[in-house]
């Protein structure tokens, strides 16, 4: 189950060739979806190390949160100052001037496995058709979402030209987000400021489904993960890798690094 964070700042059309005139709307939703996340968000990606025609497939970092592929239809783009690119797109412009800019079919491969990600878009929904996006594991389908931005057509005010943000937070796990259209990638948008979200409290690849449950032997799952040593006296497996995992004692998952004992 996902759970969607959008707000709207409208745009003045694709042909008045300027951008919306506030992102107050985005921008507090934005913080909002932070804040919901609190530590367990990644740095964000602005495409401003990206060089401007670079083509997909583009690589990303997310630091903790590993690495990702952006796959699919698009281009890094950038306009300097207050410029669009004339069809209404354009960069969320506090973090510089450079974003994606795609038909809405591309897709986001990750190294680890992840349950939320934000972004700003802009110019979307100006020509009908809505957003989607459907949340994958191990090539698998998890949670699909089409999400309740505002549409209009032509290009048109409000949507031609406006600035949105989207965040989704998911119940359950996922590396790869595939990003579509209600109208099959008619409505091109411009795609910034990415960041991503999970918990990354270990030090190591996320646990595969075929450990979800099972009650811990030792150090080690008997599905053959291992359990990393990590600099403190004592620390915890994260609820979201070992759903209901518990230790011989009755208690929580808990293991003393210099003994491997368990509680």
């Amino acid at each position: 189950m996902a759970t969607v964070y959008y707000a709207f700042d409208a745009g003045t059309g694709d042909a008045s060739l300027v951008r919306a005139a506030s992102f107050a709307n985005s921008e507090a939703r934005e913080a909002a979806f932070r804040a919901v996340l609190g530590a367990q968000v990644s740095s964000t990606e602005s495409f401003e190390s990206i060089t401007i025609g670079t083509l997909t497939p583009i690589a990303l970092n997310f630091g903790a949160f590993g690495t990702a592929t952006l796959n699919g239809i698009g281009f890094v783009d950038g306009f300097a100052g207050g410029a669009t690119n004339l069809v209404g797109r354009y960069a969320h412009a506090v973090s510089g001037g450079r974003y994606f800019d795609t038909a809405s079919l591309f897709s986001i491969t990750f190294s680890r496995t992840l349950t939320a990600i934000g972004f700003y878009a802009i110019d979307l929904g100006d020509f009908g058709g809505s957003l989607t996006l459907e949340f994958k594991r191990n090539g698998a389908q998890v949670d699909f979402l089409t999400v309740p931005h505002s549409v209009g057509g032509g290009g048109a005010a409000p949507e031609g030209g406006s600035m949105a943000y989207v965040g989704v937070t998911t119940t359950v796990q996922f590396d790869e987000v595939v990003f579509g259209n209600t109208l099959g990638g008619f409505d091109v948008f411009g795609f910034d400021d990415f960041i991503v979200g999970g918990d990354v409290e270990l030090p190591y690849a996320d646990v595969p489904a075929s450990c979800v449950g099972l009650v811990p032997q030792g150090p080690s799952q008997s599905c053959g993960i291992t359990v990393p040593v990590v600099a403190s006296t004592v620390y915890s497996i994260v609820s979201q890798s070992y759903t209901g995992a518990t230790s011989t004692c009755g208690h929580s998952l808990m293991n003393n690094p210099a003994t491997g004992s368990q509680c």
